[in-house]
């Protein structure tokens, strides 16, 4: 079986669960990849859990998410530290940083793929390829052969509906007690804002009301969770997904707490949901 250490770097400020690798993973190990996730916001000594994992597990590839700022610092940090180890290790970014600039990613010396856009398809086929050295079959990456870097064809957005639960397993949710737990519900963003990332993840789109309930009731009953932050742009942007879904929290009985980002223009207009 087949190892993928999934890494999500130092942020220094609020933990929030590595929402992003537990996806990635959701769908790894839905076809028998054997996925780690090690999260160095809430682990302790983690450069040492990180190197003794890759000297042990010898992992297909390592993969970082990477936002912005400090994260580019410490992910270019633990590559370097693998690399030394093994420099036969696959290191792989992703994330919304190297989406924006991947051909500037990738000329570091210490990255081998750059994933970009949604991750859950491109990091499954990289896992099925990256061993065979076959990665120009691999869509939406940008990668290093030999002294030639090479942009293979953007892959299609993602239908969230498709995608498994996030592995919530692969954490110890109760580190993030002290924050709301995240639910990515929808992705993209209907306007394009020049200073934002989200236009590089593709048109507006969202899970049906009765995918985001099923996510909800695993958070409920199986780890005890009270508080919920609908973490994305475009939450309200389909009124009638939210009312559908407001409809069946109150019909399951289902008690927590929510809260989610939204565009001003909304409450303008006069949507707001049935709570």
């Amino acid at each position: 079986m087949k190892k993928i250490l999934l890494i999500q770097p130092l942020l220094l400020q609020e933990n929030l669960p590595p929402l992003s690798l537990m996806y990635l993973a959701s769908i790894l190990e839905n076809k028998r990849f054997k996925v780690k996730i090690i999260d160095m916001n809430t682990e302790k000594d983690y450069t040492r859990k990180i190197i003794t994992y890759v000297k042990k597990e010898r992992p297909a590839f390592v993969g970082f998410s990477v936002i912005i700022g400090l994260q580019i610092l410490f992910a270019k940090f633990i590559s370097k530290k693998i690399k030394k180890i093994n420099p036969l290790t696959k290191i792989v970014w992703g994330g919304p940083f190297p989406s924006s600039v991947p051909e500037t990613i990738i000329i570091n010396e210490y990255v081998d793929v750059v994933v970009v856009g949604e991750g859950e398809l491109t990091f499954l086929e990289l896992a099925t390829n990256i061993e065979k050295n076959n990665l120009k079959k691999v869509k939406g990456i940008v990668f290093k052969d030999g002294e030639n870097i090479i942009k293979t064809k953007p892959r299609n957005i993602i239908d969230m509906n498709i995608l498994p639960t996030p592995s919530w397993h692969l954490i110890n949710i109760h580190k993030y007690a002290k924050c709301d737990i995240f639910l990515n519900v929808t992705r993209g963003c209907p306007y394009n804002c020049e200073f934002c990332f989200i236009p590089t993840i593709g048109k507006l789109r969202g899970k049906s009301a009765k995918k985001i309930i099923e996510e909800i009731n695993i958070l409920l009953t199986k780890y005890a969770i009270r508080n919920i932050n609908f973490s994305c742009e475009g939450f309200l942007f389909d009124r009638e997904r939210i009312n559908k879904l407001t409809y069946l929290i109150k019909k399951n009985n289902l008690n927590f707490e929510w809260e989610s980002w939204m565009n001003l223009s909304y409450i303008l207009r006069g949507f707001v949901p049935r709570v």
